[in-house]
């Protein structure tokens, strides 16, 4: 199976001029599947940093919605970027909630569920970088089709 993934480390964000509209397709998995998921991804990722002996990170649920938007449009759009088709990045879609703090993404597509897409995750430096990054404490989580996100602030 192809399995890609990027990540953006850690960035501040300061001035970000795009403007877009967030959605959700229809097809969203049902409420409880879909926070099943969000708490496994969390569980699994505390695990990994409980081994490095970093902080934990709790659910934020408004980078939960800004993580799920942003793996929605991917497999709505058909496009794997950090960037949107117009240029959109994390910093923006943080912004836009009002959010102006360091932050990290790692986005995945190809993996069939959340051990899978956080091993494939904590296989590669950047990725890990920003699983096991000191200073964030909050995380927020999507998944869309064969697309994840992971969003981390501190």
């Amino acid at each position: 199976m192809n399995k890609q993934f990027l990540f953006l480390l850690i960035i501040p964000f300061f001035f970000y001029p795009h403007s877009s509209s967030a959605f959700f397709a229809e097809s969203l998995p049902s409420a409880r599947a879909f926070f099943d998921f969000q708490i496994k991804i969390c569980d699994l990722v505390n695990k990994r940093r409980a081994m490095y002996r970093k902080n934990l990170v709790t659910l934020d649920t408004a980078l939960m919605r800004v993580a799920q938007t942003f793996a929605e449009d991917m497999n709505y759009r058909n496009y794997f970027s950090h960037l949107s088709p117009e240029g959109i990045d994390l910093g923006w879609r943080l912004r836009k909630i009002h959010y102006h703090r360091l932050a990290g993404e790692n986005i995945a597509w190809g993996y069939e569920n959340p051990v899978d897409v956080v091993n494939g995750w904590m296989n590669s430096p950047g990725h890990r970088r920003n699983i096991l990054q000191p200073i964030f404490s909050k995380m927020g989580v999507g998944h869309s089709g064969k697309y994840w996100v992971q969003v981390f602030t501190d």
